[in-house]
């Protein structure tokens, strides 16, 4: 193949017919001495740079590509112009995967990703474009992972140049895996080139005068290793910069994968803290040196930052640097995190939990795991709960706990609720042997129990005294509960205080929350209506675990004269008014919403229909009426229940918000 020389302006005026050289000489003339012009007006930005010394080569492209001598075979210029008349294979799939003119509804099509998921390019395609690569990974979360994976198989077959030059914000035209083959000519020319343009000036020429010194520094180290080297240039580059700006972090975030750990943290916090940073961060993190070596202080340094990572790379950090306190110095960090008010809506909106889940026992790994075949699983103290939390250990590893242990966690072990019904069932079993008799549990013991009592025995529900308004209230938010075990709460406190359903007030069926579907659907149209229609206020935001006949029976009621009336004559103050029950109401009132009833839907009340219901009820018309919040609520479950029409429509939905949203 021919070498890097070869892109200089004289060798494409040898390839050319006699007949245009002087044209192209000239052409090629002229867009040298166009940088010394702007040079000279004291114009200089981005553009003018690049065509310093990395010039638009359209011209260039032109005279080599449409030159009617043929190009040596194999070599690097036939095959640039080959990507440059936009060949393409003779496949019987090609008009169906032509994926550049797919929708995004296409790229969620299962049976079409199965078809043409080997066509050339389609990864890079999802993965290299921002835009759609956003808009996919709000559907298909773990389409994060992916695009990690193609992205490190990117850089690992790069040699260091190409890597370098990939990161310049300077655009230019030349096939960037050229520089693996020859690099030295073009480094001369380019540092001859930046000492032609180089001049002293104010803001505006600095950006000119930091990379004509990451070309030095580059033109020092490119003999060492290239991870050590790129790390060298990056750490040298990055101190150029008196002051780094958010903007001009996100600017540099391509150099991310080879900053230091002691680098970022270098950065004040109010710049690491930045919402843009953070996302440039995480998007780049994919691509950063191998956590494997990504050390004990390193963690330390990250702290709750260590999350940004992908699964994958989480489980590469050796064992010997997870070690329990290192641990449990992350995860309270980030506790710390979740509880302030930027965490809390990140956690409730943007967090997918069930991922987060995995990456969290990833990191525990190397605690609640044995080590090796030869050692003990080990068995966790009440420290070792607090340091962690109560459902990263197995149900057998509770029950091995010493029962003082457990007594002095309680208030630990009720609080988690994300504790799996087998692990509160081997809670509840080790700790009835302090509790008994059940009757005689006093109201804090109760409260103190938490989620665990969600799985005592019915007898023993309705046995126990809950009618204490504190302990019904608490019992109410818990969301880990049977039918059957509602059922059984419900009739020990309607038994104990002699009440029947007809009799329970506002009051009552407010502190009920969830255990409110412990009432059979005859019992609910014997409530209240007016009495259900001033509890919904607190019961509205709740995922009630109702079913379906349940649920209509409750929004039946709702519809009473004595509550809000008939259906059709709501506003839609009242369907945001009663919130999540909305999911609730009949197929038949659903499928008569006009458009400013639709808009006072929740968007928790999208989420919460049947996907067999929302498909039947909602026409693609109203689908199109959602907000772009609503929208993104509808579920992947009830996504595939609906027709090609309806997803198009609520596609509208979701993206047309988005541009709005942008133009604000």
């Amino acid at each position: 193949g021919e070498t890097l020389q070869s892109q200089k302006p004289s060798t494409y005026s040898k390839t050319a017919p006699s007949s245009q050289k002087p044209f192209r000489q000239n052409q090629i003339r002229e867009l040298s001495n166009a940088p010394r012009s702007q040079l000279g007006s004291r114009s200089l930005n981005a553009e003018a740079f690049r065509n310093c010394f990395l010039p638009n080569n359209s011209v260039l492209v032109s005279a080599l590509c449409d030159s009617q001598q043929p190009l040596p075979e194999g070599s690097w210029a036939a095959a640039y112009c080959s990507k440059m008349h936009n060949l393409s294979l003779d496949d019987p799939s090609t008009d169906t995967c032509q994926y550049t003119k797919w929708s995004v509804q296409h790229f969620t099509n299962s049976t079409l990703l199965k078809l043409c998921g080997r066509a050339q390019g389609l990864r890079e395609h999802v993965c290299l474009n921002a835009t759609l690569y956003h808009q996919l990974v709000k559907l298909k979360p773990r389409l994060a992972d992916v695009c990690a994976d193609l992205q490190a198989e990117q850089e690992s077959r790069k040699c260091f140049l190409q890597r370098f030059f990939d990161m310049l914000p300077a655009r230019y035209e030349f096939d960037t895996s050229q520089l693996c083959v020859e690099p030295a000519p073009l480094l001369v020319d380019l540092l001859h080139k930046l000492s032609v343009c180089e001049m002293e000036g104010g803001e505006r020429e600095g950006f000119l005068v930091a990379m004509g010194y990451l070309l030095r520094v580059l033109d020092f180290v490119a003999s060492q290793q290239e991870l050590q080297a790129m790390e060298t240039m990056t750490s040298a580059f990055i101190h150029k910069f008196p002051r780094v700006t958010p903007e001009l972090f996100v600017d540099l975030s391509q150099f991310i994968p080879f900053m230091s750990v002691a680098d970022i943290m270098s950065f004040p916090a109010s710049l690491i803290v930045n919402d843009s940073v953070l996302t440039a961060i995480r998007d780049h993190s994919s691509e950063m040196k191998d956590p494997s070596k990504w050390e004990v202080m390193d963690v330390e340094h990250l702290g709750r930052l260590v999350f940004a990572l992908s699964a994958k790379q989480i489980n590469s950090i050796p064992l010997t640097v997870l070690n329990k306190d290192i641990v449990e110095q992350v995860l309270a960090g980030q506790r710390r995190w979740q509880d302030s008010v930027v965490g809390e809506v990140c956690v409730s909106r943007c967090t997918d939990q069930n991922y987060h889940r995995q990456q969290t026992q990833i990191l525990l790994r190397g605690i609640v795991k044995a080590r090796s075949r030869r050692t003990k699983v080990p068995v966790p103290s009440c420290a070792d709960i607090r340091g962690t939390f109560p459902s990263a250990w197995t149900s057998t590893q509770l029950r091995r706990m010493s029962l003082d242990e457990l007594k002095e966690c309680m208030e630990v072990l009720g609080q988690d609720s994300s504790l799996s019904s087998e692990q509160r069932r081997s809670l509840w079993g080790k700790l009835k042997q302090s509790f008994s008799p059940v009757r005689e549990l006093r109201a804090d013991q109760v409260l103190e129990l938490g989620s665990v009592l969600t799985e005592m025995g019915d007898r023993e529900l309705q046995e126990t005294n809950l009618t204490h308004p504190a302990v019904l209230a608490h019992l109410g938010t818990l969301t880990q509960w049977s039918p059957q075990k509602m059922r059984a709460v419900v009739l020990g406190v309607m038994r104990k205080r002699r009440l029947k359903a007809e009799h329970l007030s506002f009051v009552d069926l407010a502190t009920f929350g969830h255990l409110l579907c412990g009432l059979s659907s005859s019992e609910i149209r014997r409530l209240g209506p007016y009495n259900l229609s001033v509890a919904v206020v607190f019961l509205r935001e709740l995922s009630m675990p109702c079913s379906e006949q349940q649920m209509e029976a409750l929004t039946s009621h709702l519809s009473r004269p004595e509550a809000f009336g008939p259906v059709s004559a709501w506003g839609p103050e009242i369907f945001t008014e009663i919130g999540t029950l909305a999911a609730g109401l009949p197929d038949m009132a659903l499928s008569a919403l006009l458009r400013e009833q639709v808009e006072g839907l929740i968007p928790e009340a999208v989420a919460l229909m049947s996907p067999q219901k929302m498909a039947v009820v909602f026409s693609a018309l109203q689908l199109s009426w959602l907000s772009a919040e609503q929208a993104w609520a509808v579920t992947e479950a009830q996504w595939a229940e609906l027709d090609p029409e309806q997803r198009h429509a609520v596609g509208l939905a979701r993206y047309e918000g988005d541009v709005l949203l942008e133009l604000r």
